[in-house]
């Protein structure tokens, strides 16, 4: 590949690897191999963000015609197959989610909207979420464990707050600390806790029940571009542009 990539994404073994380039193609990679294993085209726009479903057989694509494509990456064609377009964003899209049992599938859009789609039902737009007024760069569903149902959706966005919402579209909190645009968000691995990094050189971390910041770090010439939770929950990782 030898454009510029615009999106990556690994599938839940980490044997295959997504890639969006400026050729306005996806391809799908296996890392054991090194290979192309499928090349889907025909996007007229760029594709800015990509997601595989947690069983892996779905990859989800989204760019700059504000179109979602579902590809069924088991297909044995190099093509891959085509298995549904999802429609409802005015603008392109910047981040795609889904939940962990997969039948949801979120995505927010460069209008500033969330969309929640069923894919038990044919990807049917349930649920439109507004609050953000800028681009949403980042999603991520709430794990599930026995002290957190696993029941809210996180949006970042470039207008410099984290939002958390219930699926039925209810605002629970918005999160204003940060000064610039959010770059990433973690869940801690009991969903209590969430960890969000910012171009303003900040990661703050979130008690998710009350939306009160719990610390803040700030330790770099340049700003986070992404954030994680050890397995473990005790540890945050982050990676910036120096």
């Amino acid at each position: 590949q030898n454009n510029t990539i615009y999106a990556l994404a690994l599938n839940q073994d980490g044997t295959l690897l997504a890639s969006a380039a400026a050729d306005q193609a996806v391809r799908l990679w296996d890392l054991r191999s090194r290979l192309c294993l499928q090349q889907f085209e025909g996007y007229d726009h760029g594709i800015d963000a990509l997601t595989f479903s947690p069983d892996g057989r779905i990859l989800a694509t989204g760019g700059g015609d504000g179109l979602i494509h579902l590809w069924d990456i088991q297909a044995t064609t190099e093509q891959g197959r085509l298995l549904a377009t999802l429609q409802g964003h005015t603008h392109a899209i910047g981040a795609l989610a889904f939940s962990p049992e997969g039948q949801w599938l979120a995505s927010g859009g460069h209008d500033g909207t969330l969309r929640l789609w069923d894919l038990q039902q044919d990807g049917v737009c349930v649920q439109a979420f507004q609050g953000h007024n800028s681009i949403v760069r980042v999603l991520l569903f709430q794990p599930p464990s026995p002290s957190a149902p696993g029941t809210l959706l996180a949006s970042a966005s470039a207008d410099q707050t984290v939002r958390l919402w219930t699926l039925s579209g209810k605002l629970c909190y918005t999160l204003p600390a940060h000064k610039h645009e959010i770059t990433g968000l973690s869940f801690s691995p009991d969903g209590r806790q969430l960890a969000s990094s910012g171009a303003d050189h900040c990661i703050y971390l979130w008690n998710v029940e009350s939306g009160q910041a719990i610390n803040s770090i700030r330790a770099y010439h340049a700003g986070p571009n992404s954030v994680s939770f050890s397995r473990d929950g005790k540890t945050v990782a982050s990676g910036n542009a120096d």
